[in-house]
Parts: structure tokens; C-alpha cells; sequence
């Protein structure tokens, strides 16, 4: 294993920074999606969050603790920028929410909608979990692997549709608050409805959707997702021999002839929701950190990695403890090696050794 590995350099960095201003501005022309306001809300949206507060602590909903721990002062509008991911879109847009108005009321709903969620059998956690689910799986004769994708998930989900499958849940969620059901919704739709940020000095406000960055839309997300796979997988007229899905990323196996059938089944779902879909190609598909091969029904996999992944980290004659250091060389051994099955870890192995020396320059 090479001992000298750093981050992407400074100049790297600018190119990508002056490259997410223009996307973004682009992004944010996009009137189905966003518009600009004239006025900031964030006093409002301050004054909303601490009557629905009160009101809760006044009903005894919650208690005096909670209420004073959801109590919003001072609060700043949000703020966005954009992640690169040039292996599958421009940018990604994020929104930071701290100390914005509904920040803690966010995150409150949020860790009582997380008991229900995550947890259904086609959910998958990372890349070591899902190569534990494929142990032992098959497909059958005339399948192919196939991968269905969300269009920007976060921004696509109708906040009706999310408080829809809330009142649809909520026998499962009552049992981990004494908000009432109406309360509890009117709480949700208000902090997804007032999702508004600042960018370049403009206040520009979400029509619908979640924004990528309020503690709230992860788990909004996850529980759609949920009601969207077991709704249209009931409805599927074929077999097939599983389905995994990580956010929005899903994995399955379907007969060659039912490839346009699949994607118009889960396509009308929701009108604001769709979905691309990818087939194997020679027998591979990659899917999260892993390449998978279809050997005649028999899945193999091996550690894969993005063409635009730099294999770039942390610097070993940088200032930083050896236990770090450490840890970059064994999490990267232990990705090519568990993600990979016995006939393909010399190769994985092999990759991982070779990454050159990159210096920093004097």
C-alpha cells in the first residue's frame, strides 16, 4: 500500500467551486421548482415554530423541557450551496439549516418518524449490508439485473403525498408521541412548506419537495420510498427473486421482456416521481461501491469505483495522528477485500496497492 496519499489539490477545489456558482444559478432558473422572493420570512417562520410550540407545551403534548429545547431565537435563513457529483448529475443542491427558524422542530419530528421507518426488508444501510443480503441469491433463466433511479428524489416528493402516508402510518407512529395525528401533520407539512434559503444575497423559496439539507426530509423521503416499493411490488404481475433499495437507488431481477413494463409500473406511482432505469450490460451491473455479476443466475461481486474517483486521501506526511492514517490504509484494504468474493480480491487488492504517490507541492 502506498504510504503517501492526500486530498484533491487547492486548484481542484477552485475549478469546482467556480463550476457549482453557474450550476447552481442554472438550478435555481428553474421556475417548477424554485422562485425568488422579495422579502425575507425568516421572522415568520421564527413566530410560526413558537406558536405550534406553545401551543403543543399548552396542551400538554409535550413537555415544558422539549418546548423550551424547540424554542427557536435569533434565527438566520438558511443557506444553499452545491455538491459536485460529476459521476451522475451537475450538482447536487444542499441546503444548511442551522439556526434557521424550524431547525429543531425538524429534528424532533424527525427522530419520531425514524422509529417507523428504515426498516422494512428491502431497505439496505451501506455496501457491507447489501453484499450480506446477496449470500446464496439466484436469478432465474431469461432475468437480467436491472437498477431503477429516482430524478431528484428530495425535490419530487409532494408534500400531500407525504402527509397522506403519515395518516396512512399513523397507528404505527402514535405510539412514540402524544402529538394528536392533525397536530402532528400540521407540524410536518409546516416545516416542509416553509423551505426557503438564501443564495448570492437573493431569497429564493421551494415550490414543493423536501430540501436537501432539513433534518426532516431524510426520513420523509425514506418512508415514500417505503409506501412507493411495497405499493408497486404488490402489483407487479411477474416474479422476481428480490428487490433491494438504498434512498433511491433500487436493485432487482426481471424477465427481458418486462423492462418497460417495470419502469412504467413504478413511474405511476406518483406523477412527480420518476424513474430511469439501467440494465446489465456483459452480465455486470454496479450498484453502490460493487460490481455484480450475473455467472448463469449466480451472483458475484467486486469492490468497484467510479471513473471519477481521485483515489486521493490523506497525506502521510501531514500533521495529523498516526491512528488516522492508520485507519484510511485498513478501511480501504477492508472495502476491496469484503466487497469482493474470493476470485476477485487479488485484483481488488491489486488496485488498492497501486495508487501512486501524490505530493503536495512545495
Amino acid at each position: 500500500m502506498s504510504k503517501k496519499l492526500i486530498f484533491d489539490s487547492t486548484s481542484t477545489s477552485i475549478v469546482n467551486l467556480m463550476c457549482s456558482c453557474n450550476l447552481l444559478e442554472d438550478l435555481l432558473n428553474d421556475k417548477k421548482i424554485y422562485k425568488q422572493i422579495k422579502r425575507d420570512p425568516t421572522n415568520i417562520y421564527q413566530k410560526n415554530n413558537n406558536d405550534i410550540v406553545g401551543k403543543w407545551e399548552n396542551n400538554q403534548y409535550i413537555p415544558t423541557e422539549t418546548a423550551k429545547r424547540l424554542m427557536i431565537r435569533n434565527a438566520i435563513p438558511p443557506k444553499m450551496y452545491g455538491l459536485p457529483k460529476l459521476h451522475k448529475v451537475p450538482l447536487r443542491p444542499l441546503v444548511s439549516c442551522v439556526q434557521s427558524p424550524f431547525e429543531k422542530l425538524s429534528k424532533y419530528l424527525k427522530d419520531i418518524l425514524s422509529n417507523i421507518a428504515y426498516k422494512n426488508e428491502y431497505y439496505l444501510k451501506d455496501s457491507q449490508h447489501f453484499k450480506q443480503k446477496l449470500k446464496n441469491l439466484k436469478i432465474p433463466n431469461g432475468y437480467k439485473l436491472i437498477s431503477l433511479d429516482v430524478a431528484s428524489l428530495y425535490t419530487s416528493i409532494p408534500i400531500d403525498l407525504a402527509s397522506q402516508i403519515i395518516r396512512k402510518k399513523w397507528d404505527q407512529i402514535k405510539k412514540y408521541t402524544d402529538i394528536p395525528q392533525d397536530e402532528f401533520i400540521k407540524g410536518v407539512e409546516t416545516t416542509l412548506k416553509s423551505t426557503y434559503f438564501t443564495y448570492d444575497n437573493k431569497i429564493y423559496q421551494q415550490i414543493d419537495g423536501c430540501a436537501m439539507g432539513a433534518s426532516i426530509s431524510s426520513v420523509v423521503a425514506q418512508i415514500v420510498m417505503e409506501d412507493l416499493e411495497e405499493s408497486v411490488l404488490e402489483k407487479l404481475d411477474i416474479r422476481i427473486p428480490f428487490f433491494f433499495r438504498y434512498v433511491d437507488n433500487c436493485l432487482t431481477a426481471i424477465p427481458t421482456d418486462y423492462m418497460d413494463r417495470i419502469l412504467d409500473k413504478f413511474n405511476e406511482y406518483n406523477s412527480n416521481i420518476k424513474f430511469t432505469i439501467e440494465v446489465e450490460v456483459e452480465s455486470k451491473i454496479n450498484f453502490l461501491d460493487v460490481t455484480i455479476h450475473n455467472k448463469n443466475g449466480i451472483l458475484r461481486t467486486k469492490w468497484f469505483t467510479k471513473e471519477t474517483w481521485s483515489s486521493r486521501y490523506l497525506n502521510f506526511n501531514s500533521n495529523h495522528p498516526m491512528s488516522q492514517k492508520k485507519s484510511v490504509v485498513i478501511g480501504l484494504a477492508d472495502r476491496a477485500i469484503s466487497l469482493s468474493d474470493p476470485e476477485y480480491r487479488k485484483n481488488a487488492t491489486n488496485k488498492a496497492k497501486s495508487f501512486r504517490e501524490k505530493q503536495l507541492p512545495k
